[in-house]
């Protein structure tokens, strides 16, 4: 007999390069990739804001060097393992899942590391924060469902923009945001309040500050007269 060949169904998963890929909405909303671009976005702030901070928050705890850079390598560390664990699960069981599950464990992390106890504490949740942040691969993935091919290579090439954002902009956050609290606890007790720029203006004062951080006792109303509050460094490490 003749041999008849039937064409195969068409459907959402015709190629079967992708037949184990999530299947997401045929008519996406047009907010999908921007707010996934968003996404990236605030990750990266979340991690520009808190790397200026880490030294000091490490040395609050009497850290060795050695330990500072242990902490600082733990959320890339945690990041490089994670992608393709997520990317991964991503096709078994949808982008969605995934990317809201690691966006909670992310702020979660970031809440638990102004709580922990010791250095060890602080290396784990940085670690755990940094396989929450490894969505990357996620949201290319989703990207890459929900936009149509013409517009695709252009639309994957907005995340690697919003990473260097992120990260760029966080990292000066943490400046603007103690001056903008200097200003405000100055209206709020009528009284100055030493900040980092005290210290540019008066370098004579260094000598006693390198003097208390190693333990040297100092008072601080004839060190800081007149002073009704502090913040910022290097005040706010002998806190």
């Amino acid at each position: 007999g003749a041999l008849t060949l039937q064409p195969h169904p068409a459907g959402p998963n015709t190629d079967p390069m992708s037949e184990n890929a999530p299947r997401e909405a045929s008519t996406p909303s047009p907010w999908a990739a921007p707010s996934l671009i968003a996404v990236i976005f605030i990750n990266m702030l979340g991690f520009g804001v808190i790397v200026p901070l880490l030294p000091f928050y490490a040395r609050s705890m009497s850290a060795e060097p050695w330990q500072i850079s242990l902490i600082f390598s733990a959320f890339p560390i945690g990041t490089f393992f994670a992608e393709p664990f997520w990317g991964r699960l991503s096709d078994r069981y949808g982008r969605k899942p995934i990317l809201i599950s690691t966006l909670t464990c992310n702020a979660l992390c970031y809440l638990a590391l102004a709580f922990a106890p010791t250095i060890g504490a602080a290396f784990v949740i940085r670690l755990l924060g940094g396989m929450a942040s490894g969505n990357g691969a996620v949201i290319q993935g989703y990207i890459a469902d929900v936009t149509p091919p013409e517009k695709r290579a252009r639309a994957l090439s907005r995340p690697g923009v919003a990473w260097t954002l992120g990260i760029v902009v966080g990292a000066g956050i943490g400046r603007t945001g103690t001056n903008s609290l200097k200003v405000a606890l100055e209206q709020l007790l009528g009284r100055p309040c030493y900040h980092m720029f005290e210290v540019f203006a008066r370098p004579d004062v260094i000598p006693k500050w390198q003097a208390a951080a190693e333990g040297v006792p100092f008072d601080g109303e004839a060190f800081m007269p007149g002073i009704g509050a502090s913040v910022d460094w290097p005040a706010a490490a002998l806190w």
